[in-house]
């Protein structure tokens, strides 16, 4: 494939413009004009910035890799690297891939779990599918999924991505929200973080807004959800509880 596009795994806002992408519109890698110019990488970062979303994957192809952040040496190891670690290992060892940090493939930015994961605290992979090139026949897909390659050394991709299911119900990998409130009021959180890019003097502002429904008629509520502490900002404070 010749190039002449935006890769949307390289028009994320959060170190936007660094490292393994191309700032020339035909090569693959060709990060786009800015952070988030391209309808593709507005929607999702809509989709997740409305939502408490607590596992992402990101899917592609090709080299069998459960890939997590940072997509860039240079960032060094997140606040959460237990928790990362632990679920992607659990991952590979159903769909027999290798689980490492994206940088290990080689250097990205702008990368779709780089930006989901700063700005909301939510885990994010990629997976790298399969060994057959980028486009590999269909047949072989559905191998991955359930499991019947070679390699595979579980249940598949299936497995893989119920144990992403398992984590996200699983309210000691996040924080959980109990009180009470008038039965069918509205309540709402509000975040706002600034990320930046690889491009000096240029920040990425993000708002993430989501909100439930009290339901039950006596007013009790649980909300699970995202920390409220950056992962950039609690590397260097802490996160409080």
């Amino acid at each position: 494939v010749v190039g002449g596009g935006v890769d949307p795994n390289r028009n994320y806002g959060a170190f936007w413009g660094g490292n393994g992408s191309s700032d020339t519109y035909v090569e693959q890698d060709y990060r786009g004009p800015g952070p988030f110019s391209e309808p593709e990488s507005q929607n999702i970062r809509e989709l997740i910035s409305n939502r408490q979303i607590m596992t992402l994957i990101t899917n592609h192809t090709f080299s069998g890799l459960v890939l997590r952040p940072p997509g860039v040496a240079a960032q060094g190891t997140t606040i959460d690297e237990p928790l990362f670690k632990a679920l992607g290992d659990a991952m590979a060892a159903e769909n027999g891939y290798s689980s490492q940090y994206g940088y290990q493939l080689y250097d990205t930015t702008g990368t779709t779990e780089d930006w989901s994961y700063n700005a909301t605290a939510g885990l994010g992979y990629t997976f790298e599918i399969g060994h057959l090139g980028f486009h590999p026949p269909y047949e072989v897909t559905v191998q991955e999924w359930e499991g019947t390659t070679d390699y595979a050394t579980g249940g598949g991709n299936r497995a893989a991505y119920y144990l992403a299911q398992q984590n996200t119900a699983d309210p000691s990998k996040h924080s959980v929200l109990a009180g009470q409130a008038p039965s069918g009021s509205v309540l709402k959180l509000t975040k706002a973080v600034n990320l930046p890019t690889s491009q000096e003097g240029l920040t990425i502002h993000d708002t993430l807004n989501s909100s439930i429904v009290v339901s039950d008629r006596k007013g009790n509520f649980v909300w699970d959800v995202n920390p409220s502490t950056s992962p950039l900002k609690a590397k260097s404070s802490g996160r409080p509880a």
